[in-house]
């Protein structure tokens, strides 16, 4: 299963409750802006962000206004999954598997379907 959601901001409850609890090792979650847990590098987003990385299911988010891009660039890049991506992983002692990816939308745009486009900051373009 594809799970979509936005506007995160940081709060792991949406990853805790409902269906996201229920998703297995084949599912991927995306986050379409404002994933939020990139933000200050402190010990609490650490932790955060090795919680959601001992999720079975991949979880793949597109920068959105609520993230740090200074922070976010300090991450590796690869190609994975069709673009250009960033693994969460690499800056946590904690992790041993990269289940967390910054995906790296173009500057223009990103196509998200046959017909949809949407601008960087998740805006129909």
């Amino acid at each position: 299963m594809v799970y979509l959601t936005g506007d995160t901001h940081g709060d792991l409850d949406r990853f805790r409750h409902g269906r996201l609890r229920w998703l297995g090792k084949r599912d991927i979650v995306v986050v379409l802006g404002d994933f939020g847990f990139v933000w200050d590098g402190s010990a609490e987003e650490q932790k955060k962000l090795d919680w959601l990385r001992k999720r079975p299911y991949t979880l793949l988010f597109l920068d959105g206004s609520h993230e740090n891009y200074d922070l976010l660039a300090q991450y590796p890049e690869t190609e994975r999954f069709g673009g250009r991506v960033q693994s969460l992983a690499a800056m946590s002692t904690m992790c041993a598997a990269a289940a967390c990816w910054s995906w790296r939308a173009k500057s223009t745009c990103a196509s998200v379907g046959p017909k949809a486009r949407t601008g960087r900051n998740g805006s129909r373009a």
